[in-house]
Parts: structure tokens; sequence; C-alpha cells
């Protein structure tokens, strides 16, 4: 897997008034949280609801946490910390709470997760090379399935040339909206029109 990126120009002219250029990375989808209750229980012998159950109770002690200024460690993915944003005060002897809020979490990734992050792989975008939409992803799949009786998550993956969890939120479409069937067998699922 890689990380798509584009490059756009600078609006801010630099010294030599030459024109520069800063990466950007182009953002296909943000994962939702039921697709991801749904890879993880693929990956453990726990049910979505024990995951959406168990992040929910994460979510509770986080905002527990920062609500008294503390950090919470979670193993590998790292520690997350509350960020404090607040207008200058001019007497420090008043406090105006009015003047502070937390704006923001910060994420120190633990050593496992960083290094997984910083050795991440690039690749630049055409111009006018455009990531597929889930319209374009989904006519694929059905095309495919025409062809073929039943696809694996895998397969899909590389038709779309997509990640794995965009692949399973395409599926998982499919089937809400009643065009696929799935069927379970030993450590994974195949995909069939219905």
């Amino acid at each position: 897997m890689s990380i798509k990126i584009k490059l756009y120009e600078s609006e801010l002219q630099s010294e030599t008034d030459q024109k520069s250029y800063y990466a950007r990375i182009v953002e296909k989808d943000i994962i939702s949280f039921e697709t991801v209750c749904e890879v993880i229980s693929q990956r453990s012998t726990l049910s979505t609801a024990d995951i959406k159950g168990t992040i929910d109770s994460l979510a509770y002690i986080l905002n527990m946490a920062f609500l008294d200024g503390d950090g919470v460690q979670l193993g590998q993915l790292g520690t997350f910390l509350p960020s404090l944003q607040g207008k200058a005060i001019t007497d420090k002897k008043k406090l105006p709470q009015h003047h502070f809020r937390i704006n923001g979490i910060h994420v120190h990734p633990g050593k496992e997760f960083y290094k997984a992050m910083i050795s991440a792989k690039f690749v630049r975008l055409k111009e006018d090379e455009k990531i597929s939409t889930i319209d374009e992803r989904k006519r694929n799949i059905m095309q495919y399935l025409t062809i073929h009786s039943e696809a694996e998550l895998l397969e899909i993956s590389g038709l779309n040339r997509c990640s794995r969890s965009t692949a399973l939120r395409d599926l998982n479409l499919l089937l809400k909206e009643g065009h696929l069937r799935k069927r379970v067998f030993g450590g994974g699922s195949l995909y069939s029109k219905v």
C-alpha cells in the first residue's frame, strides 16, 4: 500500500520568486466506525457488537481522562493527550475559565506504530489522475462478479486498486443494497451476486 499525493502550487512567493510546490495527501475515504469494527471482528474471535462496546468504553475513558487533564496510553497506538488553547491574560491572579478550552488531541504514536508511519511509501498522482469513486468501484465489482461466480476481499481490493478496508466498505454497501450475498468460510468470506 502507498499514500497517494498530488503537488499543489504554493500561494506564498519564495525569496527567489520561483514557483514552489507542496505535497498533499489525496484523501480517498474516511473509514467508518462500522468498517473498523467489522475488520477487527474478522481478525479476531470477537463479534462486532463486542468491539463496538469496547470502543465505546474506550471513548468514555478518554473523555474522563481529558476532562481531568490526563493523557491515556494505548499500547502500540501511543499516548493521547489533551491540547489546550487559550487567550492571553494580563493579570496572573485572575484566570477566567472562558479564556481556555481543550481544542484537540495530541497523539504520540507507540514505537511500532511510529515505525510503520515513517516507512510509508508515497505515489504521486498525475495531474489528471483521479481516485476512483465509490460508484466506479461498485460497478467494477458487479461486472467482475458477472464473469466470475465469487470473489474474496483481496480479489476486490486488487480489482479496484484500493485498500482492503475500502474494498470491504464497498462490499458491505452492496450487501446492504441487496446486490450481493456473503458466504463465510474458514478464515474469510466469499461474495457473489444475488
